[in-house]
C-alpha cells in the first residue's frame, strides 16, 4: 500500500506539471526518476543506512514482511499474483468503467474530449497518479520479493524497459502481460545463453528491439493500408 501510495504521489507530479505548465510527461518522468534515485541514494547512506556497516544499503528487511518463495529452488516469490491481479483490474477499469473510458478518450484526443466537455487536465492527472500507483506497485514487489533489502543501484531500470514491454503488447492489458513474459523469459535466459553457448547475452536485447520494430512497422503498414482504402 505504501508503495502504490507514494507511487501515486509521485506520478501525480508529472500529471500535475502536465496539467499546469504543459511539461511533456516523457520529459518529467525521466526527470523525476533522476531524483528518486538520488534520494534513495541519500537515504542508505543517510538515516537508512544498515547498522554496523559500510555499505549503502539498508538492514535486511524482516522474513515477516516479505514474498513467501513458492517455486524453490528459483526466486519466484507470492508477489507475481500481485502483478496478474493487476492485469484484469486494469482492463475492467479502463474498458468497464466511465472514469476508464475518459481517459483512454483524453489520450487518444483530448480535443474530442474538450469538445464533449470531458475535463482533461483532471483526467490527465488521475491517468498519471494511476500510473505512478501501478509502478510504485512494481517496485514494492520487487523490494519485497527480490532484493529484500534498499541499496543504491535498487533499480535494475524496469521502467525503461516497460515502455518496450508496453508497445509489443499492443498498449492493451492482457497483451502487456503476455509481452512481459516473453521479455521476462529473454532477460532470465541471457545469463544461461552466454554461460552455455558462448554467444553474448547482448543478443538478448538485439531479439527485444528486433520484436519492438516489427510490431510498430506491421502498426504503420496497418494504418498505411487502411487510410489509402486498400
Amino acid at each position: 500500500l505504501a508503495g502504490i501510495v507514494s507511487g501515486a504521489c509521485w506520478g501525480g507530479i508529472a500529471g500535475w506539471l502536465r496539467t499546469k505548465r504543459n511539461v511533456q510527461e516523457v520529459i518529467s518522468t525521466i526527470m523525476l526518476n533522476y531524483i528518486a534515485l538520488f534520494l534513495v541514494r541519500w537515504a542508505v547512506r543517510g538515516p537508512l543506512q544498515g547498522r554496523g556497516t559500510q555499505l549503502p544499503e539498508s538492514d535486511p528487511i524482516p522474513d515477516a514482511a516479505l514474498f513467501a518463495h513458492i517455486l524453490s529452488p528459483t526466486r519466484l516469490h507470492s508477489g507475481v499474483i500481485l502483478a496478474f491481479l493487476a492485469v484484469p483490474c486494469v482492463f475492467l477499469y479502463l474498458y468497464h468503467t466511465r472514469s476508464g473510458f475518459a481517459i483512454r478518450l483524453v489520450g487518444q484526443n483530448a480535443d474530442a474530449a474538450r469538445t464533449a466537455r470531458y475535463p482533461v487536465s483532471a483526467l490527465r492527472l488521475q491517468a498519471m497518479a494511476v500510473s505512478g500507483g501501478l509502478s510504485g506497485l512494481a517496485g514494492a514487489v520487487e523490494l519485497l520479493g527480490v532484493t529484500e533489502r534498499l541499496s543504491h543501484d535498487f533499480s535494475a531500470g524496469w521502467g525503461f524497459t516497460a515502455i518496450p514491454v508496453a508497445l509489443l503488447g499492443g498498449l492493451q492489458p492482457m497483451g502487456t502481460l503476455f509481452s512481459a513474459l516473453f521479455f521476462g523469459g529473454l532477460t532470465a535466459g541471457s545469463g544461461n545463453l552466454s554461460r552455455f553457448s558462448g554467444v553474448s547475452s547482448v543478443l538478448i536485447y538485439v531479439i527485444q528491439a528486433v520484436a519492438v520494430l516489427a510490431i510498430v512497422a506491421a502498426k504503420a503498414r496497418a494504418s498505411r493500408t487502411t487510410g489509402t482504402g486498400d
